[in-house]
Protein backbone atom coordinates (compact mmCIF):
# COMPACT_ATOMS: atom_id res chain seq x y z
CA UNK A 1 0.00 0.00 0.00
CA UNK A 2 1.43 3.29 -0.98
CA UNK A 3 -0.40 5.56 1.74
CA UNK A 4 0.30 4.27 5.62
CA UNK A 5 -1.47 5.38 8.42
CA UNK A 6 -0.17 4.83 11.66
CA UNK A 7 -2.30 3.50 14.38
CA UNK A 8 -2.67 0.46 16.60
CA UNK A 9 -2.96 -2.29 14.88
CA UNK A 10 -6.23 -4.63 15.62
CA UNK A 11 -7.96 -2.10 18.22
CA UNK A 12 -9.39 0.12 16.55
CA UNK A 13 -11.18 1.77 19.94
CA UNK A 14 -7.64 2.51 21.41
CA UNK A 15 -5.95 3.73 18.60
CA UNK A 16 -7.74 7.40 18.79
CA UNK A 17 -6.43 8.39 21.86
CA UNK A 18 -2.80 6.33 21.14
CA UNK A 19 -2.34 8.58 17.91
CA UNK A 20 -3.61 11.82 19.63
CA UNK A 21 -0.53 11.47 22.26
CA UNK A 22 1.54 13.36 19.37
CA UNK A 23 -0.51 16.18 19.25
CA UNK A 24 0.87 19.15 21.53
CA UNK A 25 4.36 17.78 20.72
CA UNK A 26 3.59 18.41 17.15
CA UNK A 27 1.59 20.88 15.18
CA UNK A 28 -0.85 19.41 12.60
CA UNK A 29 0.47 20.69 9.08
CA UNK A 30 2.80 19.09 5.91
CA UNK A 31 6.62 17.80 7.76
CA UNK A 32 8.10 16.86 4.10
CA UNK A 33 7.28 16.06 0.17
CA UNK A 34 4.27 17.77 -1.31
CA UNK A 35 7.17 20.89 -2.75
CA UNK A 36 7.23 19.77 -6.56
CA UNK A 37 4.82 20.83 -8.74
CA UNK A 38 4.65 19.53 -12.61
CA UNK A 39 2.29 19.96 -15.62
CA UNK A 40 -0.22 17.32 -16.54
CA UNK A 41 -1.28 19.33 -19.56
CA UNK A 42 -3.52 22.30 -20.38
CA UNK A 43 -4.52 23.42 -16.27
CA UNK A 44 -3.67 19.58 -14.78
CA UNK A 45 -0.99 19.77 -12.09
CA UNK A 46 0.81 17.10 -10.95
CA UNK A 47 2.12 17.11 -7.29
CA UNK A 48 4.91 15.05 -6.06
CA UNK A 49 7.62 14.83 -3.98
CA UNK A 50 11.68 15.42 -3.24
CA UNK A 51 14.03 13.39 -1.44
CA UNK A 52 14.38 16.39 1.37
CA UNK A 53 13.39 12.98 3.57
CA UNK A 54 13.96 9.62 3.07
CA UNK A 55 13.34 6.40 5.19
CA UNK A 56 14.47 2.94 5.40
CA UNK A 57 12.16 -0.49 5.03
CA UNK A 58 12.29 -3.26 7.33
CA UNK A 59 15.03 -4.71 4.52
CA UNK A 60 17.35 -2.08 5.02
CA UNK A 61 16.89 -0.71 1.77
CA UNK A 62 15.75 2.96 0.96
CA UNK A 63 12.36 3.94 0.31
CA UNK A 64 10.64 5.91 -2.69
CA UNK A 65 10.00 9.42 -1.67
CA UNK A 66 7.47 10.43 -0.06
CA UNK A 67 5.15 13.16 1.97
CA UNK A 68 4.81 13.52 5.10
CA UNK A 69 1.74 15.19 6.63
CA UNK A 70 0.30 14.97 10.74
CA UNK A 71 -3.80 16.03 11.25
CA UNK A 72 -5.30 17.49 14.09
CA UNK A 73 -6.91 14.35 15.00
CA UNK A 74 -3.32 12.80 15.63
CA UNK A 75 -2.95 10.52 12.32
CA UNK A 76 0.27 10.73 10.34
CA UNK A 77 0.28 9.85 6.74
CA UNK A 78 3.23 9.37 4.44
CA UNK A 79 2.03 9.73 0.54
CA UNK A 80 4.56 8.34 -1.76
CA UNK A 81 1.58 8.33 -4.73
CA UNK A 82 2.03 11.85 -7.22
CA UNK A 83 -1.04 14.21 -6.67
CA UNK A 84 -3.35 15.04 -9.45
CA UNK A 85 -5.40 17.66 -9.75
CA UNK A 86 -6.92 20.37 -12.13
CA UNK A 87 -6.98 24.51 -11.54
CA UNK A 88 -9.23 27.03 -13.28
CA UNK A 89 -8.04 29.22 -15.58
CA UNK A 90 -7.36 33.64 -14.23
CA UNK A 91 -8.55 34.95 -17.87
CA UNK A 92 -10.29 37.79 -17.31
CA UNK A 93 -8.92 38.77 -14.02
CA UNK A 94 -6.63 41.93 -13.87
CA UNK A 95 -5.15 40.48 -10.73
CA UNK A 96 -3.25 37.67 -9.17
CA UNK A 97 -5.28 34.84 -7.33
CA UNK A 98 -4.26 32.86 -4.86
CA UNK A 99 -5.66 29.30 -4.38
CA UNK A 100 -4.31 26.78 -1.86
CA UNK A 101 -3.77 23.13 -2.15
CA UNK A 102 -5.54 21.29 0.87
CA UNK A 103 -5.32 17.49 2.31
CA UNK A 104 -8.30 16.11 4.29
CA UNK A 105 -8.77 12.97 6.64
CA UNK A 106 -11.51 12.35 8.35
CA UNK A 107 -10.66 9.76 11.58
CA UNK A 108 -13.28 7.21 11.79
CA UNK A 109 -12.92 4.24 14.15
CA UNK A 110 -12.30 1.76 11.56
CA UNK A 111 -9.02 -0.61 10.63
CA UNK A 112 -6.36 0.98 8.28
CA UNK A 113 -8.05 3.98 8.81
CA UNK A 114 -9.63 6.15 6.20
CA UNK A 115 -7.83 7.42 2.98
CA UNK A 116 -7.02 11.29 2.50
CA UNK A 117 -8.62 13.36 -0.28
CA UNK A 118 -6.74 16.21 -2.44
CA UNK A 119 -8.48 18.92 -3.56
CA UNK A 120 -7.69 22.81 -4.47
CA UNK A 121 -9.56 25.63 -2.82
CA UNK A 122 -10.31 28.83 -5.69
CA UNK A 123 -9.49 32.00 -4.08
CA UNK A 124 -11.73 35.36 -4.44
CA UNK A 125 -11.62 37.16 -8.18
CA UNK A 126 -9.52 40.21 -8.43
CA UNK A 127 -8.26 39.67 -4.99
CA UNK A 128 -4.95 39.19 -3.13
CA UNK A 129 -6.27 37.69 -0.23
CA UNK A 130 -5.42 33.76 0.68
CA UNK A 131 -8.94 31.57 0.90
CA UNK A 132 -9.26 30.53 4.16
CA UNK A 133 -9.34 26.70 5.00
CA UNK A 134 -13.27 25.16 5.05
CA UNK A 135 -12.47 22.86 7.53
CA UNK A 136 -9.44 23.19 10.11
CA UNK A 137 -10.21 20.28 12.03
CA UNK A 138 -10.12 17.69 9.45
CA UNK A 139 -7.81 19.78 6.60
CA UNK A 140 -4.33 20.87 6.49
CA UNK A 141 -2.88 23.47 3.84
CA UNK A 142 -0.30 21.78 1.82
CA UNK A 143 1.09 25.29 0.14
CA UNK A 144 -0.14 28.10 -2.30
CA UNK A 145 -0.56 28.33 -5.96
CA UNK A 146 -0.23 31.63 -7.32
CA UNK A 147 -2.15 32.39 -10.68
CA UNK A 148 -0.85 35.81 -12.43
CA UNK A 149 -3.81 38.27 -13.94
CA UNK A 150 -5.01 36.81 -17.01
CA UNK A 151 -3.49 33.65 -16.50
CA UNK A 152 -4.26 29.96 -18.44
CA UNK A 153 -1.21 27.84 -18.58
CA UNK A 154 1.16 26.19 -16.23
CA UNK A 155 3.71 28.86 -17.13
CA UNK A 156 1.24 31.38 -15.24
CA UNK A 157 1.65 29.52 -11.31
CA UNK A 158 3.69 29.94 -9.00
CA UNK A 159 3.69 27.23 -6.21
CA UNK A 160 5.09 28.02 -2.63
CA UNK A 161 4.66 25.10 -0.25
CA UNK A 162 3.62 26.01 3.30
CA UNK A 163 6.35 25.75 6.09
CA UNK A 164 6.68 22.66 8.03
CA UNK A 165 5.39 22.59 11.58
CA UNK A 166 7.61 23.46 14.53
CA UNK A 167 7.28 21.69 17.83
CA UNK A 168 5.15 22.22 20.54
CA UNK A 169 3.91 25.84 20.59
CA UNK A 170 6.54 27.16 18.83
CA UNK A 171 6.09 29.79 15.84
CA UNK A 172 8.34 31.51 13.37
CA UNK A 173 8.00 34.53 14.45
CA UNK A 174 9.10 33.57 18.22
CA UNK A 175 12.12 31.17 16.80
CA UNK A 176 12.82 34.99 14.58
CA UNK A 177 12.55 36.69 18.24
CA UNK A 178 14.75 33.85 19.58
CA UNK A 179 17.39 33.79 16.95
CA UNK A 180 17.49 37.76 16.93
CA UNK A 181 18.32 37.69 20.60
CA UNK A 182 20.98 34.82 21.16
CA UNK A 183 23.04 35.29 17.71
CA UNK A 184 24.78 39.19 17.75
CA UNK A 185 24.41 40.28 14.26
CA UNK A 186 26.74 42.99 14.06
CA UNK A 187 25.20 45.98 11.56
CA UNK A 188 26.05 45.48 7.96
CA UNK A 189 28.37 47.71 6.54
CA UNK A 190 30.78 48.03 3.14
CA UNK A 191 33.33 45.27 4.65
CA UNK A 192 30.35 43.27 7.07
CA UNK A 193 27.25 41.38 6.29
CA UNK A 194 25.11 42.17 9.17
CA UNK A 195 21.71 43.72 10.02
CA UNK A 196 20.33 46.36 8.38
CA UNK A 197 17.26 48.43 8.40
CA UNK A 198 15.00 49.97 5.49
CA UNK A 199 15.76 53.23 3.86
CA UNK A 200 13.54 55.92 4.59
CA UNK A 201 12.84 57.99 1.14
CA UNK A 202 15.21 61.27 2.43
CA UNK A 203 18.00 58.79 2.81
CA UNK A 204 17.42 57.02 -0.18
CA UNK A 205 17.47 60.78 -2.24
CA UNK A 206 20.37 62.08 0.45
CA UNK A 207 22.57 59.38 -1.28
CA UNK A 208 24.31 58.21 2.06
CA UNK A 209 26.15 55.15 2.70
CA UNK A 210 24.75 54.59 6.02
CA UNK A 211 23.39 51.35 7.48
CA UNK A 212 19.78 51.59 5.52
CA UNK A 213 18.99 49.25 2.15
CA UNK A 214 16.58 50.51 -0.49
CA UNK A 215 13.73 48.70 -1.66
CA UNK A 216 11.35 48.70 -3.96
CA UNK A 217 9.35 51.33 -2.96
CA UNK A 218 12.72 53.08 -2.48
CA UNK A 219 13.58 53.16 -5.85
CA UNK A 220 9.63 54.61 -6.83
CA UNK A 221 10.64 57.44 -5.29
CA UNK A 222 14.36 57.74 -7.21
CA UNK A 223 12.90 58.63 -10.39
CA UNK A 224 15.59 61.02 -11.82
CA UNK A 225 14.36 64.95 -12.52
CA UNK A 226 15.67 67.81 -13.96
CA UNK A 227 16.78 68.66 -10.48
CA UNK A 228 17.48 64.96 -8.89
CA UNK A 229 20.22 62.49 -10.30
CA UNK A 230 18.17 59.24 -9.83
CA UNK A 231 16.54 56.03 -12.27
CA UNK A 232 15.35 56.64 -15.68
CA UNK A 233 14.63 53.61 -18.13
CA UNK A 234 15.13 53.23 -21.89
CA UNK A 235 13.29 54.48 -23.87
CA UNK A 236 11.19 52.42 -26.83
CA UNK A 237 10.61 52.67 -30.39
CA UNK A 238 7.27 53.94 -29.63
CA UNK A 239 8.64 56.62 -26.87
CA UNK A 240 10.39 58.50 -29.56
CA UNK A 241 7.17 57.97 -32.18
CA UNK A 242 5.19 59.12 -29.38
CA UNK A 243 5.18 62.76 -29.69
CA UNK A 244 6.33 65.98 -27.68
CA UNK A 245 5.19 64.24 -24.57
CA UNK A 246 7.35 61.54 -24.47
CA UNK A 247 10.31 62.89 -26.26
CA UNK A 248 10.66 65.52 -22.74
CA UNK A 249 9.90 62.93 -20.74
CA UNK A 250 12.82 62.65 -18.06
CA UNK A 251 12.67 59.40 -16.76
CA UNK A 252 13.48 58.05 -20.53
CA UNK A 253 17.16 57.53 -21.45
CA UNK A 254 17.71 56.99 -25.47
CA UNK A 255 20.83 54.42 -26.98
CA UNK A 256 22.84 55.29 -29.89
CA UNK A 257 20.85 52.21 -31.66
CA UNK A 258 17.65 54.34 -30.89
CA UNK A 259 19.00 57.40 -32.20
CA UNK A 260 20.69 55.84 -35.43
CA UNK A 261 16.46 54.11 -35.68
CA UNK A 262 14.89 57.33 -35.94
CA UNK A 263 17.86 59.74 -36.92
CA UNK A 264 15.75 62.12 -38.94
CA UNK A 265 12.51 62.26 -36.76
CA UNK A 266 15.04 63.41 -34.30
CA UNK A 267 16.85 65.88 -36.43
CA UNK A 268 12.86 67.05 -37.41
CA UNK A 269 12.15 67.62 -33.93
CA UNK A 270 15.23 68.89 -33.17
CA UNK A 271 14.79 71.49 -35.87
CA UNK A 272 11.87 72.58 -34.50
CA UNK A 273 12.74 73.13 -30.83
CA UNK A 274 15.48 75.02 -32.17
CA UNK A 275 13.19 77.39 -34.41
CA UNK A 276 10.98 77.73 -31.84
CA UNK A 277 13.40 79.06 -29.38
CA UNK A 278 14.97 81.56 -32.14
CA UNK A 279 13.96 84.99 -31.08
CA UNK A 280 11.73 86.85 -33.73
CA UNK A 281 12.87 89.31 -36.75
CA UNK A 282 14.87 92.00 -35.06
CA UNK A 283 13.76 95.66 -35.56
CA UNK A 284 14.84 99.01 -34.89
CA UNK A 285 13.49 98.75 -31.39
CA UNK A 286 13.23 94.71 -30.73
CA UNK A 287 16.38 92.61 -30.89
CA UNK A 288 15.95 89.19 -32.88
CA UNK A 289 17.49 87.34 -36.10
CA UNK A 290 18.94 88.96 -39.18
CA UNK A 291 20.14 87.30 -42.37
CA UNK A 292 23.38 88.83 -44.07
CA UNK A 293 22.45 91.46 -46.66
CA UNK A 294 23.32 90.26 -49.98
CA UNK A 295 25.29 92.22 -52.78
CA UNK A 296 21.52 94.00 -54.30
CA UNK A 297 20.68 94.89 -50.91
CA UNK A 298 23.79 96.57 -50.10
CA UNK A 299 24.38 98.56 -53.27
CA UNK A 300 21.05 99.46 -52.53
CA UNK A 301 21.58 100.60 -49.07
CA UNK A 302 18.11 100.94 -48.03
CA UNK A 303 17.06 97.56 -46.23
CA UNK A 304 16.98 97.53 -42.33
CA UNK A 305 15.93 94.01 -41.89
CA UNK A 306 19.58 92.51 -42.85
CA UNK A 307 22.79 92.51 -41.19
CA UNK A 308 26.18 93.84 -42.49
CA UNK A 309 29.21 90.92 -42.48
CA UNK A 310 33.18 92.22 -42.04
CA UNK A 311 33.60 90.85 -46.09
CA UNK A 312 31.26 94.01 -46.62
CA UNK A 313 33.32 96.80 -45.39
CA UNK A 314 35.53 96.93 -48.67
CA UNK A 315 32.25 97.63 -50.59
CA UNK A 316 31.48 100.44 -48.82
CA UNK A 317 33.75 103.27 -49.06
CA UNK A 318 32.70 106.36 -49.83
CA UNK A 319 32.48 108.34 -53.31
CA UNK A 320 31.50 112.03 -54.45
CA UNK A 321 28.12 109.79 -55.48
CA UNK A 322 27.43 107.49 -53.07
CA UNK A 323 27.87 107.56 -49.56
CA UNK A 324 29.49 105.51 -46.88
CA UNK A 325 32.70 104.19 -44.99
CA UNK A 326 36.43 106.47 -45.04
CA UNK A 327 39.52 106.23 -43.74
CA UNK A 328 42.11 108.76 -41.89
CA UNK A 329 45.93 108.54 -42.12
CA UNK A 330 48.25 111.11 -41.61
CA UNK A 331 50.20 110.05 -44.69
CA UNK A 332 47.03 111.06 -46.23
CA UNK A 333 47.47 114.86 -45.61
CA UNK A 334 51.02 114.83 -46.64
CA UNK A 335 52.64 114.94 -49.89
CA UNK A 336 56.51 115.20 -48.91
CA UNK A 337 56.05 117.13 -46.02
CA UNK A 338 53.49 119.84 -48.16
CA UNK A 339 49.48 119.65 -47.29
CA UNK A 340 47.88 117.85 -49.91
CA UNK A 341 43.30 116.96 -50.18
CA UNK A 342 42.66 113.70 -51.63
CA UNK A 343 38.85 113.78 -52.22
CA UNK A 344 36.87 110.66 -51.86
CA UNK A 345 39.78 108.63 -50.28
CA UNK A 346 40.03 109.84 -46.78
CA UNK A 347 38.98 112.44 -44.15
CA UNK A 348 40.52 114.60 -41.44
CA UNK A 349 40.22 114.11 -38.03
CA UNK A 350 41.32 116.51 -34.75
CA UNK A 351 44.61 114.83 -35.09
CA UNK A 352 44.64 115.19 -38.91
CA UNK A 353 44.49 119.16 -37.92
CA UNK A 354 46.85 119.08 -35.50
CA UNK A 355 49.35 116.89 -38.12
CA UNK A 356 48.85 120.00 -40.47
CA UNK A 357 49.22 123.12 -38.09
CA UNK A 358 45.64 123.33 -38.14
CA UNK A 359 44.38 123.11 -34.56
CA UNK A 360 42.40 125.38 -32.39
CA UNK A 361 44.01 128.68 -32.33
CA UNK A 362 44.46 130.56 -29.05
CA UNK A 363 45.45 134.64 -29.23
CA UNK A 364 46.37 136.03 -25.59
CA UNK A 365 47.20 138.99 -24.78
CA UNK A 366 48.41 141.15 -21.04
CA UNK A 367 51.04 142.66 -19.39
CA UNK A 368 53.43 142.08 -16.57
CA UNK A 369 55.52 143.57 -13.86
CA UNK A 370 59.21 142.32 -13.67
CA UNK A 371 60.61 141.50 -10.88
CA UNK A 372 64.36 141.25 -9.41
CA UNK A 373 65.40 144.40 -10.72
CA UNK A 374 68.93 144.97 -10.93
CA UNK A 375 71.59 147.41 -13.28
CA UNK A 376 73.85 146.54 -16.18
CA UNK A 377 72.64 143.31 -16.98
CA UNK A 378 72.31 141.80 -20.79
CA UNK A 379 70.03 140.03 -22.92
CA UNK A 380 70.41 136.78 -21.43
CA UNK A 381 71.21 137.89 -17.63
CA UNK A 382 67.57 135.21 -17.06
CA UNK A 383 67.14 135.72 -13.42
CA UNK A 384 67.18 139.80 -12.99
CA UNK A 385 64.38 141.97 -14.10
CA UNK A 386 62.11 138.90 -15.21
CA UNK A 387 58.51 138.11 -16.05
CA UNK A 388 57.03 134.90 -16.73
CA UNK A 389 53.67 134.30 -18.38
CA UNK A 390 51.75 130.69 -18.44
CA UNK A 391 49.76 129.19 -21.24
CA UNK A 392 46.28 129.39 -21.34
CA UNK A 393 43.76 126.88 -19.70
CA UNK A 394 43.86 124.00 -22.37
CA UNK A 395 47.45 124.20 -23.89
CA UNK A 396 51.27 123.65 -22.96
CA UNK A 397 54.13 125.05 -23.80
CA UNK A 398 54.59 123.36 -26.45
CA UNK A 399 51.10 124.91 -28.53
CA UNK A 400 53.13 128.21 -28.49
CA UNK A 401 53.82 129.51 -32.18
CA UNK A 402 55.02 133.26 -31.34
CA UNK A 403 55.18 135.68 -28.61
CA UNK A 404 56.14 139.28 -28.96
CA UNK A 405 56.63 141.28 -25.83
CA UNK A 406 57.03 145.13 -25.68
CA UNK A 407 57.67 148.08 -22.87
CA UNK A 408 54.70 149.74 -21.76
CA UNK A 409 56.72 151.83 -19.46
CA UNK A 410 60.34 151.81 -17.91
CA UNK A 411 61.77 152.78 -14.88
CA UNK A 412 65.45 154.54 -14.02
CA UNK A 413 67.00 155.93 -11.16
CA UNK A 414 69.29 158.51 -13.50
CA UNK A 415 69.42 159.77 -16.28
CA UNK A 416 70.83 157.34 -18.82
CA UNK A 417 73.75 158.04 -20.93
CA UNK A 418 74.28 158.09 -24.69
CA UNK A 419 74.94 154.02 -26.26
CA UNK A 420 72.68 152.67 -23.31
CA UNK A 421 70.37 149.68 -24.49
CA UNK A 422 68.05 148.64 -23.59
CA UNK A 423 67.20 144.55 -24.11
CA UNK A 424 63.70 142.25 -23.90
CA UNK A 425 64.56 139.06 -24.77
CA UNK A 426 62.44 135.61 -24.01
CA UNK A 427 62.45 132.16 -24.17
CA UNK A 428 60.22 128.42 -23.46
CA UNK A 429 61.21 126.82 -20.38
CA UNK A 430 60.17 123.60 -19.49
CA UNK A 431 57.71 121.19 -21.18
CA UNK A 432 53.86 120.18 -20.99
CA UNK A 433 51.59 121.27 -18.06
CA UNK A 434 55.09 122.92 -16.31
CA UNK A 435 56.29 124.71 -19.14
CA UNK A 436 56.00 128.30 -19.47
CA UNK A 437 57.27 131.83 -20.93
CA UNK A 438 60.24 133.19 -19.58
CA UNK A 439 61.76 136.93 -20.11
CA UNK A 440 63.85 139.49 -19.32
CA UNK A 441 63.83 143.02 -19.48
CA UNK A 442 67.19 144.93 -18.88
CA UNK A 443 69.50 148.16 -19.39
CA UNK A 444 72.95 147.73 -20.44
CA UNK A 445 74.03 150.72 -17.88
CA UNK A 446 73.20 150.59 -13.91
CA UNK A 447 70.26 152.81 -14.10
CA UNK A 448 66.81 150.38 -14.75
CA UNK A 449 67.07 148.91 -11.04
CA UNK A 450 63.42 149.32 -10.75
CA UNK A 451 60.58 147.28 -11.83
CA UNK A 452 59.41 147.42 -15.50
CA UNK A 453 55.82 146.80 -17.09
CA UNK A 454 55.90 144.54 -20.57
CA UNK A 455 52.85 144.86 -23.08
CA UNK A 456 52.79 141.09 -24.90
CA UNK A 457 50.48 139.70 -27.05
CA UNK A 458 51.19 135.30 -27.70
CA UNK A 459 49.99 132.97 -30.37
CA UNK A 460 48.85 129.47 -29.39
CA UNK A 461 48.03 126.65 -31.68
CA UNK A 462 46.94 122.90 -30.82
CA UNK A 463 49.34 120.47 -31.57
CA UNK A 464 49.23 118.23 -28.72
CA UNK A 465 46.23 115.85 -27.64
Amino acid sequence: MATTLFTTYRAPVNSFPTGQRDIGMHKAGRYSGFDLLQSGGALNLILSHTDKVSKTSSTNTTMPVFGSILFKSGIVAHVEDNINLVIETNSGNTMDRNDIIIAENIYQETQGGTPITFSIVKGPINSASIPTVPNPSTQIVLGVLKIAANGFQFSDITYTPSYPALPGDMTYEVLATIINSTVAVPPASTTVEGKTRYATPTEAKAKVLGNAALTPSSLADYQATTTFTGLVRRATSANINGGTSDLNNDELYITPALLQLFKGDLQTYIQQIINNSLPGQATTTVPGIMRIANPQELAARSSMSVALAPGHLPSLSATSASPGLVRSTLEDLTTQGVPTLLPDVGTVTPAGLRHLGLGAVKVVEGSVITTSPDGTKGPNDWPFNRFTVNPPVGYTIEDLVSFSPSPYFMSFKADTVNGSVLFINWRRSGTGAFGFIEGTANCSNNNAQAAQMIKYIALFIKTSS
